[in-house]
Order: C-alpha cells, then sequence, then structure tokens
C-alpha cells in the first residue's frame, strides 16, 4: 500500500494499476523503462515505484527504478540499479537498495544470499554505492538506518545503512527464523520460527532478552509456510505452520 491507495499489475503485467481502499481504479501506468518492461510494483516510505527488467533475459541490463506519482500514476525514470537489486525502504530520505552476489545466470535471491553492496538513490542528487562486510548474508530487513540479515540457521548480523559497517552479530541457534519485527518502545527484535518458537533480541546489542519453547501442534505445513510475525502496539501475532497466536511482549506465555 502506497500513501492514498493500492499498487499492483493488472493481469497481463504490462500497467501498474493503483486502486482505493474500497477497490476503486484510480490510475493506471505503463510497465516499460529503458531497461525493459518485465516490471514489478514496490512500495517505499509510502512512495509506489515500479522496478523493471528486461523481459527476454532478466539477468542482463539491469534494473530500472521508476517513480509513479501518487496523484495520477505519471512516471519518471529516476535511477539504473545493478541486477537483482531489491528495495529495503528508506533512511535518510534516501532509497536502500541490497545487490546480492549472483553466480552466473541466476538472477534473484535466496534464503542464505550473500549481499556485496548496498545502493542508496536519492532523486534530487543521484546516489551512492556502500560496500558491505562479507557477513551481510540471509535475508535482509531495514529498521531505523539497521539492516538485519537472518540467515536460515538463526544468524542474525546487523549492519548500519549509512556506511555498510557491521554492528553486531549473534548466531540465535534457532533455526528457520522469519524476518524481524521491531518494538521502538523496548527496542526489542521479535522473531518467529516455523515451529512456533519465539525469540526477543536487544535491538542495539543483539543480545538475547529471551526465547520460548515450540507450539505444541503448530500444523502440517511446517516445512512449507514461511513464519511470520507482526507487531500490533504491544501485542506479537506471528504464523508458524498452520497457527496463528498472538503473545503479549512483556510475558511471552505461548498458547497451549
Amino acid at each position: 500500500m502506497f500513501s492514498g491507495g493500492i499498487l499492483a499489475m493488472d493481469e497481463h503485467a504490462t500497467k501498474f494499476v493503483a486502486y482505493d481502499p474500497t477497490g476503486h481504479e484510480l490510475w493506471t501506468a505503463p510497465a516499460k523503462s529503458s531497461a525493459g518492461d518485465a516490471c514489478t510494483p514496490a512500495v517505499l516510505n509510502g512512495t509506489p515505484y515500479g522496478l523493471c527488467t528486461p523481459a527476454d533475459d532478466p539477468t542482463k541490463g539491469g534494473v530500472s527504478l521508476l517513480h509513479l506519482n501518487p496523484a495520477d500514476g505519471t512516471s519518471k525514470e529516476i535511477a539504473q540499479l545493478p541486477t537483482g537489486a531489491e528495495p529495503l525502504g528508506v533512511t535518510d530520505e534516501r532509497l536502500v537498495f541490497a545487490v546480492p552476489k549472483l553466480a552466473a545466470g541466476s538472477f534473484g535471491s535466496g534464503e542464505d544470499q550473500p549481499y556485496t553492496t548496498l545502493e542508496e538513490v536519492d532523486p534530487a542528487d543521484g546516489g551512492r554505492r556502500i560496500p558491505l562486510p562479507g557477513a551481510a548474508r540471509g535475508t535482509p530487513t531495514l529498521f531505523k538506518g539497521v539492516i538485519h540479515f537472518v540467515r536460515p540457521n538463526g544468524t542474525v548480523t546487523a549492519v548500519r545503512a549509512s556506511d555498510g559497517k557491521q554492528l553486531w552479530q549473534r548466531a540465535t541457534e534457532i533455526e528457520n527464523l522469519s524476518a524481524p519485527v521491531l518494538s521502538t518502545k523496548s527496542d526489542t527484535l521479535y522473531f518467529a520460527n516455523r515451529f512456533g518458537r519465539l525469540l526477543a533480541v536487544n535491538a542495539r546489542t543483539g543480545t538475547v532478552r529471551r526465547r520460548t519453547s515450540a507450539l505444541q501442534n503448530p500444523g502440517d505445513s511446517t516445512d512449507d509456510t514461511v513464519p511470520y510475525t507482526l507487531l500490533v502496539k504491544d501485542t506479537l501475532v506471528a504464523v508458524a505452520g498452520d497457527t496463528a497466536f498472538s503473545v503479549r511482549t512483556d510475558r511471552p506465555v505461548l498458547p497451549r
């Protein structure tokens, strides 16, 4: 969702389409760029964008970044990004993208993807490229200027977006963690794994604050379902396997 609507693609993947919250179509914009017309929608800091690559071979030609005017969908190409660049969010009014190290002929990211650089884009003055440390590996999530890379083995690495400096790394020993959510009230990162184990980590130091045991019966789809977490005020909502559950962050007692 962006400020004022929902961004999607049409059924033929040839247009960006914006809808208001009731489902009424607001505008459409052609899905094409100098790099190609294989496009995907993205929303960063409440603003709609498009990421476009060559349709015949997405591993060549890089990625065109399109800014879509929220009011009428007017499209403007504002940057060229390296192949595989993934949008993470905004920090200091710059759009932040993580650039993976891709094997020859590959495209996209995996659960244990290594990343080499950050691309920061400012429509007003261009952008800059920031090298990442070798430990930048896994699934990245950006919170308050810090990127958290989560590996399948449970290792979490925090990297500062402004200069690529590694702030901390923690081997949590809890495998298959979800992407984190951040409580700004307690400065804590929360995770869930596919069996419903919960993990709370100090966002500044990486120190483990608490962890729980697994759910007694998370269901039959733990191998096929990606765990998910959502923070609603002081309540952590998580999905593991076939089960959705919620706990208070100050008393993380799991349901029986």
